[in-house]
């Protein structure tokens, strides 16, 4: 492309860029009341998750499966949460109009992903900080909110691919492809039980490490959790379950020098997101073409 062409391309992306995100930073600012429910029902489900894992299972605080379920939850949230970025129903008709009259997609899409951060950051914060007080862990508040940040990160790029790859016919689907999408990202691939069977494969463990969040996200807070506080199980059970998921995490790759899994987990799911909303970008130009002209 020639470079006069060029100069008059990026005045205008730069430009409806800023546009756009303006134009949904007041569209975010009228939508309180619908926020503020979805707020509640993640600080409702911290608390009780928080609560059945420290008063009536009695699981140990740095007991893996807390951290896989409430992660999962989360992940289920977000995803959820995230469809209407990109896949709300009554306003696509609306965004495919603006397309063909001019409007850039790649402004549209960074625009969104933008103001989106905000609503990411808060949903995770108070999500993590809540099951945080109930269960009181013996770990800093930044090692404990860094990995659920990173999950609301990864999900919310699940959120995008799912509303911008799906045909608008099948635009009421959004919800249940992305609880599936949790469960089986988040729960079955995820699971420390299974750790040693998916990470003694190369195989096995290239696809859970490309695909689930709680794969990174669970060893971040337990290795972290060993280094600070040095848990002592007392049954034997936990004894056994405490041993099996030290060996079976530290079969999987390591990012060199990083003894536990606190920088390896980051780089993961920091790149499994930005590669998701790629992938997203892409199903936003792509699907329902048809209809955007």
């Amino acid at each position: 492309m020639h470079r006069n062409d060029l100069n008059r391309i990026l005045p205008s992306f730069y430009t409806q860029l800023m546009h756009l995100t303006i134009r949904r930073a007041f569209v975010w600012w009228r939508l309180q009341r619908m926020r503020m429910t979805f707020l509640c029902i993640l600080i409702v489900t911290a608390v009780l998750m928080g609560a059945f894992d420290r008063y009536i299972f009695l699981n140990p605080a740095w007991y893996p499966i807390n951290y896989m379920n409430t992660q999962m939850a989360l992940a289920l949230l977000m995803s959820v949460y995230s469809l209407r970025t990109y896949g709300n129903a009554q306003e696509l008709p609306m965004v495919w109009r603006e397309f063909s009259h001019g409007m850039s997609r790649p402004a549209f899409f960074i625009g969104r992903l933008f103001v989106d951060v905000l609503d990411m950051f808060i949903m995770s914060l108070f999500f993590g900080a809540m099951y945080f007080v109930v269960t009181a862990p013996d770990i800093t508040f930044y090692s404990f909110m860094v990995p659920y940040v990173l999950v609301a990160y990864v999900s919310s790029g699940w959120g995008y691919v799912i509303s911008c790859w799906l045909p608008f016919e099948f635009n009421s689907l959004g919800p249940f492809v992305s609880a599936l999408l949790s469960f089986v990202f988040g729960g079955i691939l995820g699971l420390p039980t299974q750790m040693g069977v998916f990470l003694s494969n190369p195989m096995y463990e290239l696809i859970v490490g490309l695909t689930s969040f709680t794969r990174w996200g669970v060893p971040m807070i337990f290795f972290e959790y060993l280094r600070q506080a040095d848990p002592k199980p007392e049954s034997l059970k936990m004894k056994f379950f405490y041993s099996n998921a030290v060996r079976d995490y530290n079969k999987g790759w390591h990012l060199p020098g990083d003894d536990g899994y606190f920088a390896t987990g980051t780089f993961a799911m920091v790149s499994l997101g930005t590669a998701l909303r790629v992938l997203a970008f892409f199903g936003l130009k792509s699907i329902n073409r048809s209809k955007q002209v």
